[in-house]
């Protein structure tokens, strides 16, 4: 769960005003390309939740890394009100007791629109 996706277009022209996070890499239905998205967090210069958006980034390189350890800290740290790394939190214990194949990559594809 997250309240504002924009695309990694948007993400770059919200630099320096706006803060974001990556919400996740997904593949839409009908795209082969997957495309990194990001969730809209607070105003630039918000100091706290800028301390947050660097965590929050380094939990999912752990995660897209399969360091499960480490994205397990990341996500936990970042609190139980916040639902996307709640979701990765569910992400990296379904990971550890099933393992993802070789060619995983952490996009989430969807098949439906």
């Amino acid at each position: 769960g997250t309240n504002i996706l924009i695309s990694e277009a948007t993400a770059d022209r919200c630099a320096g005003v706006f803060l974001v996070r990556t919400a996740g890499l997904v593949r839409p239905k009908g795209l082969q390309r997957p495309l990194r998205v990001y969730e809209l967090l607070a105003e630039a210069g918000d100091a706290a939740t800028a301390g947050s958006v660097v965590r929050r980034e380094q939990a999912f390189a752990a995660y897209l890394r399969r360091d499960w350890d480490a994205a397990e800290q990341g996500f936990t740290a970042a609190g139980n009100d916040d639902r996307l790394a709640g979701f990765y939190l569910d992400s990296v214990r379904t990971h550890r007791t099933e393992p993802p194949d070789e060619g995983w990559t952490g996009v989430l594809t969807f098949t439906t629109k």
